[in-house]
Parts: C-alpha cells; structure tokens; sequence
C-alpha cells in the first residue's frame, strides 16, 4: 500500500475518533478468498469504561463482537487493512472517506464532504393532492 495514501487515511480516522465523529468504519473484499471473514465494522462506542471501539467480525455463518481501546483499536485496524482487506468506508458526521484498490493494485482514497442538512421548502414533498 502507498504510504502517503494508507498514513493519511489512518490520520483521518485518528482524528475523527478523537473528536467522536466516528459513525461507522467497513473494512471489505477480503484479500484472502478462502477465509470466512466477510468483512469487518466498527463503531465507536461509549462504556462504563470510556470510549471504546466496537469491532464486529462478520463471517459467513457467523457474527463475533469485541471491544478494544482505542489506541489497540486504530492497530488493529491498521493490520487489518494492510494484511487481510482492499476497501475501506469510514462514515463520520464530517465526510465520507473511501480507500481502495483498484484491479491493477494501485490505491486510491476518496473523500467527499456531507452536506450540511437544511431546510429547503422545494424539497419537501406532500401526500397532499393538488387541485386546480
């Protein structure tokens, strides 16, 4: 994986964990075909033992839930990413960020900013009927 692309998105989730904007973290299409690990989520979580991560391994038959701290949380995600998935989708009150790999093994990382949600009377819709 290129550097500059892996460190910058691992900074980004750092951040957003660290400001608890993390909504939610995929990690998908495993490298290895043969395991039965289909993907990886994680969730940031507040316990009676403070801010956690929620990891949630999915498998083929099979769902097991664990909780880590953060600092073993973003390392293990690190591995995860480097050893065993090719995409990754953080969802946080702030942006959307994509990393991937393309077929020909190049990385690419994708952010795109959430809008900020308003009122717009031209968007609301009515079940009313209007007539003339």
């Amino acid at each position: 994986m290129p550097a500059n692309q892996f460190n910058l998105f691992l900074d980004k989730l750092q951040s957003h964990i660290n400001n608890k904007e993390l909504t939610k973290l995929t990690l998908s299409a495993r490298k290895n075909k043969e395991s039965d690990l289909k993907n990886l989520i994680v969730t940031a979580v507040e316990l009676k033992k403070g801010y956690c991560l929620n990891f949630v391994y999915r498998h083929n038959t099979k769902d097991i839930t664990k909780n880590f701290g953060i600092e073993e949380g973003v390392e293990i995600i690190s591995k995860a990413l480097e050893n065993d998935f090719n995409n990754a989708e953080l969802v946080s009150v702030q942006e959307n960020i994509l990393l991937y790999t393309l077929p020909n093994g190049k990385i690419q990382l994708k952010s795109s900013k959430k809008k900020c949600p308003g009122f717009n009377k031209s968007d609301t819709r009515s079940n009313q009927r209007q007539t003339d």
